[in-house]
């Protein structure tokens, strides 16, 4: 019984609130009777705890206690009644009880008022002096039309003689075991006016704060709809905000009174159990992993909220208190399986614990603090602040776990980065995005596209002759120093190198203008340079031709699946060899078709000599390009004949 009164006690917490300024004075008298100190003050409240006189199974009439009109001694024995001190709810399972208290001592002819929402459970009818000036719509004894069962402030005045008797009439018909569950208090109508504006701005800035919250989790999810975790934080932010305003105070109850007792305290209980599964796909969603046994707890969690959304149970009941306690349970098992998983960063993960420890203390304060102490419970007000404080945390952690990813695409985009680029040395880029690959991993042997553009044929002369005379590593690097000279200025002219020939390269470039001339005159000039260094180091002379002709070209891979090589082949890349190799028989550096300099007119910076020679069997026009700067007809661009 003990156990079941505490757990009623922990419900109860969560559907009070109490001004953190409230004042109390507590001055019990005799049985059934509250004497004031004549220095009572105007804003403290009057703790109702000494012994009530109580009737259980019974409706006793307010006019019992009066005999001519005035209050008198009355023998509890009458009517079977006893001695109780509050909390105490009604005995039997069905009935009705009566609870009976004087206060003397007040002002004379003044207005007091008190709340009986949080007081008495689940229904009553309040008489003072005799006269009603309270009747439940829930008390089916009484005949008379009823009032509605609400949150404001009831309101009476003193006798003459500055007394106030209070009888009430308890019901539980509606709820379920009820009773006077909290300690009344009364104090003057403008103190608990007061007490009940704070009440409702307590519980509206909490709300407001937790509704932008959630707006911010619900941007956020908008804007990144990959991101599930922010909907979820919107919706449990969502659902404290109705925690808020429903339990204790009910800011429902306040400005909608007729709505159903059972439904205003059903949608606060509901709410309350929701937020443990809400929190808990959160928490999954949060940290991405799974957690072992997690299911198990997330179903019992959302059994709870079905349980007590769709069956009827009444809010004092043990049922209730067992559901509670199930979801407080799988709560705490909760946060061991969280520590039992952490990752790195460790840190995340014991701010959240410290959090949600908080929360469910807050809880407990609150119930401990009604339990043990006449004055109310301040508890409610600092649990939700907790609620608002975990909610805040909550939004902060989803942020740093948003860094946190961001950080680690950025990783995986440089690996990524990294890796294209190691394959772009293996496999052109340019012949990738050509294809219109986006991962070379899905690059199969055969795969080939059909472009038209300017083609570019550069060979190295008498190179067997100059490698011959030089070790092999220094071969090489003469050939490694004339592929990078060449595929630089390349490049720089928005062109790709499509083919290596041993001494010799093949160039595309997708823009049929005059960058293809741009780039052969600067390649001439920059191994001109590299001859002169090669000179100075007593190594024979590099020269190059290069042929320009204009086409259609195959670009794609061969090979198997384990190993592929970029290929090209077309009738205009045989052309464009053939052009170049005339450079040989006319002591040219580069010559150009006469279809590839139709695009080349506005490179005006060279000379065009053409030349009737044949190519490919037939007759043609070729042309040498002459750079201004090397006109000069008695000059031989190789030295030798080759």
């Amino acid at each position: 019984m003990k156990l079941k009164r505490v757990f009623a006690t922990l419900i109860l917490s969560l559907i009070s609130i109490f001004s953190l300024f409230s004042q109390v004075i507590n001055n019990p008298g005799e049985s059934g009777l509250v004497v004031i100190d004549s220095t009572y003050a105007e804003k403290k409240f009057i703790v109702l705890d000494c012994q009530w006189d109580y009737f259980d199974k019974k409706f006793v009439p307010a006019e019992t206690f009066y005999k001519d009109g005035r209050l008198s001694e009355f023998n509890i024995e009458w009517f079977n009644g006893k001695k109780v001190n509050l909390p105490y709810g009604i005995e039997s399972d069905k009935g009705f009880a009566t609870y009976h208290c004087t206060v003397r001592n007040l002002k004379a002819n003044t207005k007091y008022a008190m709340t009986i929402y949080k007081n008495v459970f689940t229904a009553a009818d309040l008489y003072v002096n005799g006269k009603d000036v309270y009747l439940s719509s829930a008390v089916s004894a009484t005949p008379v039309k009823k009032s509605p069962h609400m949150a404001r402030a009831i309101e009476f005045y003193s006798d003459r003689n500055g007394i106030i008797d209070l009888v009430f009439h308890v019901s539980n018909h509606e709820l379920g075991k009820g009773g006077i569950l909290l300690i009344p208090k009364i104090a003057e109508a403008k103190t608990v006016q007061t007490y009940l504006l704070h009440n409702i701005s307590y519980e509206l800035l909490i709300a407001s704060a937790l509704l932008v919250l959630a707006l911010y989790n619900l941007v956020i999810f908008i804007l990144n709809s990959s991101q599930k975790l922010y909907l979820f934080l919107f919706v449990l932010c969502i659902d404290l905000i109705f925690i808020v305003l429903t339990l204790d105070f009910n800011i429902f109850a306040y400005f909608m009174p007729n709505l159903s007792t059972g439904m205003r305290y059903g949608f606060s209980l509901t709410c309350l159990s929701m937020m443990f599964p809400l929190y808990n796909v959160y928490i999954v969603k949060l940290y991405n992993i799974k957690f072992k046994g997690n299911y198990f707890v997330f179903g019992i969690t959302c059994a709870v909220v079905a349980i007590i959304l769709f069956v009827p149970l009444r809010i004092i009941s043990p049922y209730n208190i067992y559901l509670l306690g199930t979801v407080y349970a799988c709560s705490i098992y909760l946060l061991f399986l969280i520590m039992l998983n952490r990752k790195t960063p460790k840190y995340l993960y014991i701010i959240n614990e410290v959090v949600v420890v908080v929360m469910l203390a807050s809880g407990v304060y609150g119930f401990m603090l009604v339990s043990f102490t006449p004055a109310g419970n301040y508890g409610v007000l600092f649990f939700k602040a907790t609620l608002l404080f975990f909610a805040t945390v909550q939004t902060v952690l989803g942020g740093v776990k948003r860094d946190e990813l961001s950080v680690e695409i950025q990783e995986i985009l440089k690996k990524y980065e990294k890796k294209k680029s190691s394959f772009s040395r293996f496999l052109p880029q340019p012949v990738i995005d050509y294809l219109q690959i986006e991962n070379t991993q899905e690059i199969n042997a055969g795969d080939n596209s059909i472009c038209e553009g300017m083609i570019l044929v550069a060979d190295v002369r008498r190179f067997n002759e100059i490698t011959a005379k030089l070790e092999t590593k220094k071969a090489f690097k003469l050939l490694s120093d004339y592929y990078n000279i060449v595929s630089l200025i390349v490049r720089a002219h928005g062109g790709f190198i499509i083919k290596y020939l041993g001494d010799g390269i093949i160039a595309f470039f997708p823009d049929k203008n005059e960058k293809v001339c741009r780039c052969a005159v600067e390649i001439q000039k920059e191994i001109k340079r590299y001859d002169a260094m090669l000179s100075e180091n007593n190594i024979a002379n590099i020269k190059i031709g290069i042929g320009i002709h204009i086409g259609k070209v195959a670009v794609g891979f061969m090979g198997d699946k384990n190993y592929l090589q970029s290929v090209s082949c077309s009738e205009s890349i045989r052309y464009a060899i053939e052009v170049e190799s005339n450079n040989r028989k006319y002591d040219s550096q580069i010559l150009i078709s006469e279809r590839a300099l139709s695009y080349c007119r506005n490179y005006e910076e060279c000379l065009y000599e053409g030349i009737l020679t044949e190519v490919a069997n037939e007759q043609t026009l070729l042309y040498k390009v002459i750079p201004h700067e090397n006109i000069n007809y008695g000059y031989s661009y190789y030295g030798d004949k080759a």
